[in-house]
């Protein structure tokens, strides 16, 4: 898959690859930093999403969407940096199939881009591994890697999958032995490596204080993912790439 994002700033341009990134990992992202370029792009390129922020110098944001639309009529995202009501009706009425602000975390645009995909009737493009999200915290198991508030958590493999393993059984116990079952293949003494990984991943995650606040420990039978004190563990969001 590929995507064209046009943005004349930074910011939104950063955000957007991104959270295009880690929910398709294999998608190819190009850019533009102004409308002549984006429309050259387009037609050579033919991107199967289109992401705009189009305060661009060289052309104003209705002409730009009418442009990126006489050249093709793919899913089109605006992601304006500011709100604007009467920029976001002449968006949608040049071409736009949504407008949006910058949202404040790269979850809430993937949340978005997938929302319009749908809306769209295009396909997925889906992973065979959702992404986990609670909060601030994000893992794709497609790629192994996880993110705590957009920093790269450094995890050893043992450590990403028993993350995962939780996280993925979140609002429920993951008891010793299944941990043991799925991660060492039932070898080991189970509840003192669980207890071991478990407190490493406590300290990666900055959860050293009297409460725990990922992890609730059940006496005796194993652990259960609560996900941080105050965090959005709103399961529609919780697993952005399942249904």
């Amino acid at each position: 898959m590929k995507l064209l994002l046009g943005c004349a700033g930074p910011r939104i341009r950063n955000m957007a690859s991104l959270a295009f990134g880690l929910r398709w990992p294999d998608a190819t992202t190009i850019t533009a930093q102004d409308g002549v370029r984006m429309t050259a792009l387009i037609a050579k390129e033919k991107p199967d999403v289109i992401i705009l922020d189009p305060h661009f110098a060289d052309m104003s944001a209705a002409a730009a969407i009418k442009q990126a639309r006489r050249l093709s009529d793919v899913p089109l995202m605006v992601v304006a940096g500011e709100w604007s009501e009467l920029e976001a009706v002449e968006a949608l009425e040049s071409g736009a199939d949504d407008y949006i602000a910058a949202p404040n975390h790269y979850v809430d645009l993937v949340a978005r881009i997938v929302a319009l995909l749908r809306r769209v009737n295009v396909v997925d493009f889906g992973i065979t591994h959702p992404l986990l999200v609670s909060g601030g915290l994000l893992v794709n198991p497609a790629t192994f890697e996880a993110f705590l508030d957009e920093e790269k958590l450094e995890l050893t493999t043992t450590e990403f999958r028993l993350l995962q393993l939780l996280m993925s059984h979140y609002g429920s116990v993951v008891t010793y032995e299944l941990a043991e079952r799925v991660i060492w293949s039932g070898n080991g003494a189970a509840s003192e490596l669980v207890k071991k990984y478990v407190m490493r991943l406590r300290r990666k995650l900055g959860d050293v204080g009297e409460r725990s606040s990922w992890f609730l420990n059940v006496y005796g039978i194993g652990y259960r993912f609560t996900g941080a004190v105050g965090a959005n563990t709103d399961e529609s969001r919780f697993s952005l790439a399942g249904s």
